[in-house]
């Protein structure tokens, strides 16, 4: 897999099979305010799609049933995610299987969430959006359009300052909790400063992805970040559970939902990180 840490990482990915699965560790001590990761993009998308795959795209969005707020929802997620499919299926080889390697699957199968990526992920199939006819691009199987679409969801893709998606392959390993010890920061560089990390020419700035850490992290410790903006935070168990739910496809386990009962513990102000 392509490298894509920028500097001395902080952090290593760790296999925990009793509890945590699959996520990153500290491997030193960290003070509040230092990085821990650097990154840039595993995949991106421009901040514009391309004329023909922006008429294709709206060509399909409009074409769907918009009656119900779960087509509606369909119609958002179609519209936010197929920049993202174009991107996946012209990518190299290495980045294609270093996305299909993260998570992909919703933790609970039959949420919502769950349902409406596998109905728009038929539609997308049937359509023939991605059968390859552009000669940029592989055909994708309609597993490929529902594990990237899954991926982008689970593993809290973020929106840039320009309105492109991406996803960090070690970001998106970072697991989540409402009691988060690092913050996510989004950084630019102009075009030179991104032809010396990529390693070739680049035309365009580029977005950089850094992990802060919020308190004392202790060396082996694991890292967290949190999926829900500051508002929602302060928020009680049940409503936090219930948007991420909704949104992820997954039940917080979290430590401030696990193992506190009292809502006034459970409030976490991310405006002290700032």
């Amino acid at each position: 897999m392509r490298r894509c840490t920028v500097g001395r990482s902080k952090v290593e990915i760790c296999h925990d099979v009793e509890s945590k699965g699959v996520c990153l560790r500290a491997v030193e001590n960290v003070e509040p305010g230092e990085t821990l990761l650097t990154e840039l993009p595993l995949l991106s998308t421009p901040a514009a799609q391309k004329l023909a795959a922006r008429q294709c795209t709206e060509a399909f969005c409009a074409r769907l049933p918009k009656q119900s707020p779960e087509d509606q929802i369909v119609v958002c997620l179609a519209k936010r995610w197929i920049p993202v499919l174009y991107t996946f299926a012209e990518a190299a080889a290495d980045v294609k299987e270093a996305v299909l390697s993260l998570q992909t699957d919703f933790a609970v199968p039959d949420s919502s969430m769950a349902q409406m990526v596998e109905r728009l992920s038929t539609l997308l199939h049937s359509s023939g959006l991605f059968s390859g006819s552009l000669q940029t691009q592989a055909a994708l199987s309609k597993r490929d359009i529902r594990s990237v679409l899954g991926l982008m969801i689970i593993n809290a893709a973020d929106t840039m300052p320009d309105g492109s998606e991406a996803v960090f392959y070690m970001g998106a390993i970072i697991e989540h909790s409402c009691s988060p010890n690092t913050k996510f920061c989004i950084q630019s560089c102009d075009a030179k400063e991104a032809s010396k990390l990529l390693g070739k020419g680049s035309e365009t700035q580029m977005w950089i992805g850094e992990w802060r850490a919020t308190e004392a992290i202790k060396r082996g410790e694991a890292v967290t970040t949190s999926y829900l903006e500051p508002e929602l935070l302060q928020r009680c168990a049940s409503e936090r559970r219930r948007v991420l739910r909704a949104r992820m496809g997954f039940e917080c386990a979290c430590a401030s939902c696990a193992s506190c009962s009292d809502p006034a513990k459970l409030v976490f102000n991310l405006a002290e990180m700032d």
